[in-house]
């Protein structure tokens, strides 16, 4: 959750919508924020047989369908249940196998199920004026006003255990080891990684090796006040490289001056050189994402109006779980839902944070 800088322009790595449901939360991004938390009136797009289409394609539901039924274990059997099976593989496949890289039978039926109910912004969404970093430097003042500290470029290397409740960290710092005492941590990692860090370490076979999914974000620069009216508009299109893009400008004017607009790209892929997205160079993906804008999306008519900005290579955007490898996937959040002290926060790794969330509500 950061906001890059480059040439006056500032855009988000990645778009970051707030999902903001209730009072409180409203009430605290607003106390951090001021009149700098702006509600954005521009609900998620797709597209849709080449046409823009409001709404996500998980929000496009036949009339009077919930989607709160069982199923089954996978994402298709979850949505066909709710959806029926014909409309599910004509709105929703493409788009989701493009999202993970595999299909939607072996995608787990609690990752659709978060992205359909939890990650919804029917309406529009609420946002920080100067972008999404601003709210994480919002908070930061506010740890350090409390009596806290903020410790960046600072990596966690052991959770110190002992008769089963935490004791401790060591976290490696730009100038030297350093050992934290405490009773408690709160990790905003997914509970591999977490379970990874705890020493006396987990028996054999608790951790599991998970694939990793990858994000190439790809950042163009435009000639032009706007190239879109979104915010943020999700494309299924397999001749399309990306899955996702948005237009910063929309978000927040105060982001891109007049006279030029920001597209960002987010292409999902798997981070080996024979990925046709991951193997180019950067030059040749921000080609291809310029040349799907031209055609087939149609946004944009002369080429000589965009020019590559910015490409962010994030090896390891989050971690696949197969849906034959649930088990594996929930079994270092049990592990760690028996060691005292140790709490896992949602975020970061979807299926995995929904494992932690479904661990200590049972728990």
């Amino acid at each position: 959750c950061r906001t890059l800088r480059h040439g006056g322009l500032a855009y988000d790595l990645g778009g970051h919508i707030l999902f903001v449901h209730d009072v409180a939360r409203r009430d605290w991004l607003t106390a951090l924020l001021g009149d700098d938390a702006i509600w954005v009136d521009r609900p998620v797009v797709c597209v849709q047989s080449g046409v823009v289409t409001p709404g996500r394609y998980l929000d496009q539901r036949p009339h009077g369908a919930i989607g709160t039924g069982d199923g089954g274990p996978s994402a298709e059997a979850f949505l066909s249940e709710a959806f029926g099976g014909p409309f599910v593989d004509r709105v929703m496949r493409n788009y989701l196998q493009k999202v993970d890289g595999m299909s939607l039978e072996r995608i787990p039926a609690a990752r659709a199920r978060k992205l359909m109910l939890e990650q919804s912004a029917p309406r529009g969404f609420w946002y920080a004026a100067g972008g999404v970093g601003q709210l994480m430097d919002a908070m930061a003042a506010e740890v350090r006003r409390l009596g806290g500290d903020v410790m960046l470029h600072t990596r966690v290397t052991r959770i110190r255990t002992a008769s089963g409740r935490v004791t401790g960290i060591d976290a490696a710092t730009p100038t030297g080891p350093i050992t934290l005492h405490g009773a408690r941590v709160i990790a905003g990692l997914p509970p591999n990684l977490v379970a990874g860090l705890v020493d006396p370490p987990a028996p054999e076979g608790v951790i599991p090796v998970l694939a990793p999914r990858a994000a190439a974000l790809v950042y163009l620069v435009v000639d032009a006040d706007r190239v879109t009216d979104h915010a943020w508009v999700q494309v299924d299109d397999p001749r399309v490289p990306f899955a996702r893009m948005f237009e910063p400008k929309n978000w927040s004017r105060r982001l891109v001056p007049a006279g030029r607009t920001v597209i960002g790209c987010e292409c999902y892929c798997t981070p080996t050189d024979d990925d046709p997205g991951w193997g180019l160079s950067d030059a040749d993906l921000s080609r291809a994402c310029a040349d799907a804008l031209r055609d087939p999306l149609g946004l944009i008519d002369d080429p000589t109006l965009i020019r590559p900005l910015d490409v962010v290579r994030l090896p390891r955007a989050w971690s696949l779980v197969d849906v034959d490898r649930l088990d594996a996937a929930f079994a270092p959040a049990r592990w760690l839902a028996d060691i005292g002290g140790v709490d896992i926060v949602q975020g970061g790794d979807v299926i995995l944070a929904i494992a932690a969330g479904e661990m200590a509500a049972t728990g």
